[in-house]
């Protein structure tokens, strides 16, 4: 078999030393069985592969010597799933025991529940933009991971509060945005982990000058860094940081003068909290 491990609880060493002469763990492509383990908040996701079959599965706990043998356990189990041999039919002796496997090829007992693929989280930032803004935003999010690498995609909506520029003019320029995007990134396994991603989405803004209103519709093209530290039940504390560039900008006229802009670029830095949906 194949083994790869991401995280260091538990880590490759203890899995193999725990695993049954049954399997040899062997780099390349020869091997008949993958077994990929990516250590989490509360347990070890595991995901086994031989030719066209997949499974995934999570081995709850946070004891890393604990987490080895159980999954040396499930993996060996199985291993002896796709090596039994078909029942082959001859009468039924008078007096047979319930299982006559020896106990050493009688499977484990292991607790198994999905690992999270759903997450939300909501989060109040910071935000300051090339337009001389000082502003905030309070923001809501979905995101779905990928049972391969960690990668997630997630989608955020952004309820940005109304700023107010200042202008060459005296006439202010007030402008409150909001904003949908939608990025895909990677983020690594443990208690405390970090996230990088990045994409694109649309902000609609509401622009008044003089008491005329009007709503611009802008792409943008974000990138984003989030680090989190796991509370238990799923919950995670998550600090973040964006930069978000608007490739299509306006500008603002009052009385046949340029007042004001929206913004070329902006900047910004929050926090809040990430829930794993399923998490124990």
């Amino acid at each position: 078999m194949r083994l790869r491990v991401e995280g260091a609880c538990p880590d490759a060493a203890a899995i193999a030393a725990a695993l049954s002469a049954r399997a040899a763990v062997i780099d390349g492509d020869a091997a008949d069985v993958a077994v990929e383990v990516s250590g989490g908040v509360d347990g070890a996701a595991v995901t086994l592969a031989s030719g066209e079959r997949v499974e995934h599965r999570l081995v709850p706990g946070r004891d890393c010597a604990a987490l080895a043998g159980a999954v040396a356990a499930l993996t060996d189990a199985w291993l002896l799933e796709l090596t039994v041999a078909p029942p082959i039919a001859v009468a039924p002796p008078t007096a047979s025991p319930p299982d006559a496997r020896p106990p050493s090829a009688v499977p484990p007992t292991v607790r198994l529940v999905d690992a999270p693929r759903w997450f939300v989280g909501a989060a109040r930032a910071y935000v300051v933009t090339t337009a001389a803004e000082r502003t905030a935003a309070t923001r809501v999010d979905a995101a779905w991971r990928s049972p391969w690498r960690g990668a997630r995609v997630r989608l955020t909506f952004d309820w940005g509060d109304a700023a107010t520029q200042p202008t060459t003019t005296g006439v202010g320029v007030e402008r409150q945005p909001w904003t949908v995007a939608g990025t895909l990134g990677w983020r690594s396994a443990g208690r405390a982990w970090v996230e990088a991603a990045g994409g694109g989405g649309l902000v609609v803004s509401r622009v008044d000058a003089m008491g005329v209103g009007a709503l611009r519709l802008h792409p943008t093209l974000v990138a984003r860094a989030s680090g989190g530290v796991a509370l238990g039940l799923g919950v995670s504390l998550r600090a973040e940081v964006e930069a978000a560039l608007y490739p299509v900008t306006d500008r603002y006229w009052v009385a046949g003068m340029a007042a004001g802009e929206s913004p070329i670029a902006s900047v910004a830095a929050g926090l809040g909290i990430d829930i794993a949906l399923g998490a124990r």
